[in-house]
């Protein structure tokens, strides 16, 4: 007769995770907006200065900075979220803060400071400018 041997249980299911070469993918896709967005913030101060002077430049400096601080902010809030599993509250807590702290400095620099709002909006935009940017660049990669 032969021993019974006893069955091992079936492995449990695995969480699907982001795969090593597609979070690099999106690394490679952030590093490179970011660096579109530095080129594009760099630009709007370098033809603001020329179109509306020192205090023009300043304000565009003053959007682009807030642009940049806050696109930072959201890839290390959203990075941790997705691949340190912190809870989601702290995203959405991230998030109020982020808003509110630019809006109090938006308020601010437009109307206590009298720092130009075309200006600002201009250096806001810089984002924007860098998303149509990185989507009209041909994409990295073996499918390029």
């Amino acid at each position: 007769m032969t021993d019974p041997t006893p069955e091992t249980p079936p492995p449990a299911p695995e969480e699907p995770q982001q795969a090593p070469e597609q979070r690099g993918l999106t690394g490679a896709v952030v590093r490179r907006l970011t660096w579109l967005l530095v080129g594009s913030g760099v630009l709007a101060v370098g033809g603001g200065a020329l179109w509306g002077g020192v205090d023009f430049a300043g304000a565009v400096l003053l959007g682009f900075l807030i642009v940049l601080l806050n696109f930072v902010w959201t890839k290390r809030a959203v990075g941790a979220v997705l691949f340190d599993e912190r809870p989601k509250a702290l995203l959405t807590l991230s998030y109020l803060v982020k808003f509110g702290l630019t809006g109090v400095v938006l308020f601010y620099a437009i109307l206590r400071y009298g720092v130009d709002a075309l200006g600002v909006l201009v250096g806001l935009s810089t984002l924007l400018v860098a998303a149509v940017a990185l989507s009209l660049l041909p994409r990295g990669g073996k499918g390029a």
